[in-house]
């Protein structure tokens, strides 16, 4: 990082006014007369406090040069699985507020384009935020990147390199004085008043910790009214890992915590029951989700969804890719007895377990619409009834033996998930 030269200029203005006044030999004359006093002003950005992360493989120190504006490190990575990671501190010890101009990362002394399979290479903040340029560093406070580095263990052993390699990596980063450009780094404080840009960022650099299951947020739905959403979930178990299971209660899923709007299912009875067929669907995944702000739209992902339908007697269900659904039983209730066949393959999100809601207690799955209760639609179809559905109703409960006739009026109550982006 090179230092850059400030020059700061300032002028004194004398101002002389002369008055003739009367006679030609007598005159006065007017002065104003200014002095300013300007403070000394530093530019001192440097690195500072290195820190090795625990369970990094062997290597060296990580050394600061003489000018502080170097990091150097050398690792040596032995087998699959290894990384090897530590910090250090950007400070700003001057009086000039600063930001980040230039960013720029090298392999072997070419900007980096793409990695070779079998590497990891990262750096970020040390909370997972991601550098942008225009980012402030003001005086008289640090930001802590973290650099980290893998060695794939979850890839094809083909990818592998067959001959050791040597390896140099790189890191750049240029800061200039502050303008009217600079901005904040968007830092998670508090779900129900934090910017939609904030919330998105922390979500999708994992960095959530100050956000919490049951937290509320509203959200202007244009001429469907301002509504509320509610973190639903934020959890990621194993059992998400398997790509055979719904992940529609996995990672950071927000779910309208009250009923939006009203709607049958279908306007009419058909034999084999399944959501993906009906009318509703067709209006959830097109004008109910255009209702949606843009800004939180556009960062909503493809969530592979499991839902069951009513085609044989064994059960069946469906797999398909939403950007927005409507949850199931087994995600409310916790419990997949009411269903069949792909109920083993979904979980009870995070906010319904806290309640908890089981089939014996359930006042938490309540939603109102317009300040009353109401029933609201599942994607989940009724096992011993093929033209019905499944739904909460007003009180909260699930029946085990019955289903909802897909003509009849429920809540449309949704879910959609924001995740975080993969490692690169």
């Amino acid at each position: 990082m090179k230092k850059k030269k400030k020059t700061f200029i300032f002028g004194i203005l004398l101002l002389i006014l002369a008055l003739g006044l009367g006679y030609a030999f007598l005159t006065t004359t007017l002065n104003i007369q200014g002095t300013a006093d300007v403070d000394s002003n530093t530019w001192n950005i440097y690195w500072d406090n290195v820190q090795v992360t625990e369970g990094s493989v062997a290597a060296s120190t990580p050394v600061i040069d003489s000018s502080k504006t170097t990091v150097s490190y050398s690792v040596h990575f032995t087998e699959p699985g290894q990384f090897y990671e530590f910090t250090v501190d950007a400070k700003n010890d001057g009086t000039v507020d600063a930001m980040i101009d230039v960013i720029s990362s090298q392999l072997n002394g070419n900007p980096i384009t793409t990695l070779p399979d079998y590497l990891k290479y990262s750096i970020t903040y040390d909370d997972d935020y991601e550098l942008e340029t225009k980012q402030m560093l003001n005086a008289g406070t640090y930001e802590t990147y973290k650099i980290k580095i893998i060695y794939r263990d979850d890839i094809d052993p083909s990818l592998l390199p067959s001959t050791p390699q040597a390896l140099s990596l790189t890191f750049g980063i240029t800061y200039v004085q502050k303008d009217s450009t600079a901005i904040s780094i968007p830092r998670p404080n508090n779900f129900g008043t934090d910017s939609w840009e904030t919330i998105i960022h922390a979500a999708q650099s994992g960095n959530t910790s100050a956000y919490h299951v049951g937290d509320t947020k509203e959200i202007d739905m244009g001429d469907l009214g301002v509504h509320t959403l509610r973190i639903a979930n934020l959890s990621y178990p194993d059992e998400c890992m398997d790509p055979e299971f719904s992940q529609t209660a996995c990672g950071f899923v927000l779910e309208f915590a009250d009923v939006v709007t009203l709607s049958i299912m279908n306007d009419s009875t058909f034999q084999n029951y399944d959501w993906y067929n009906t009318q509703l669907y067709t209006y959830l995944v097109g004008d109910f989700y255009n209702h949606i702000p843009s800004e939180l739209r556009d960062s909503i992902i493809d969530t592979y969804t499991v839902s069951t339908t009513s085609f044989n007697s064994t059960g069946a269900y469906t797999e398909r890719d939403n950007k927005i659904y409507f949850l199931s039983t087994v995600e409310v209730m916790g419990t997949p007895r009411a269903d069949f066949l792909g109920t083993d393959r979904t979980r009870q999100l995070d906010y319904y377990a806290s309640i908890p809601v089981t089939p014996t207690s359930y006042n938490g799955a309540i939603k109102q619409y317009n300040g009353t209760d109401k029933s609201w639609w599942l994607r989940s179809a009724y096992a011993y009834g093929s033209r019905q559905g499944k739904s909460v109703l007003q009180t909260g409960f699930i029946y085990n033996d019955d289903g909802t006739t897909i003509t009849i009026t429920c809540g449309v109550s949704p879910a959609f998930r924001i995740e975080r982006r993969e490692f690169n």
